[in-house]
């Protein structure tokens, strides 16, 4: 099965501006000389990751060290948890299409339409000089409408 572009596209959109927010974070993070500032950036960048990226952002925890994510792992971890991020969003976005289609797939039998009316609108306009133009083809008849010309006389009339 195909990937909805159209799901693909969104979750791409939608979760672009949160990486560039992180990982914007976590660069002001790394170069912080703050002790305490750089821990509360890292925190909120983290966050971001791993709360919105849930689970595959937590992969990124098995890469680490037992002490966690040091300054000097910001080179491999950032960028991966970039991809892990995207790569969730995409997968839930594909989800959330499969279950429209799954939706419709359920509801398309039980959603049918009354036929249609008889049309009040002439299905052939016959100009002053007898040409005939069909406005439309109705899919129940077949018959071709007479020519009106020929109804009143057998002569052909010369113009």
């Amino acid at each position: 099965m195909a990937l909805n572009k159209w799901a693909t596209r969104s979750a791409i959109l939608l979760a672009a501006p949160i990486i560039l927010f992180a990982t914007l974070t976590e660069l002001v993070a790394m170069l912080s000389g703050n002790k305490g500032a750089k821990i509360d950036v890292y925190e909120i960048g983290d966050s971001l990751y791993l709360f919105l990226g849930y689970p595959l952002t937590g992969i990124i925890n098995i890469f680490a060290n037992p002490g966690g994510l040091q300054d000097s792992d910001n080179w491999w971890a950032v960028p991966f948890l970039n991809v892990l991020f995207l790569l969730q969003w995409v997968i839930w976005a594909q989800l959330i299409a499969l279950a429209g289609r799954l939706f419709q797939a359920v509801w398309n039998p039980f959603a049918k339409t009354t036929p249609s009316l008889q049309s009040v609108w002439p299905e052939y306009v016959i100009k002053a000089d007898g040409r005939r133009y069909r406005l439309r083809t109705p899919a129940s008849r077949t018959a071709v409408a007479a020519d009106t010309r020929s109804l009143g006389s057998t002569k052909r009339r010369r113009r």
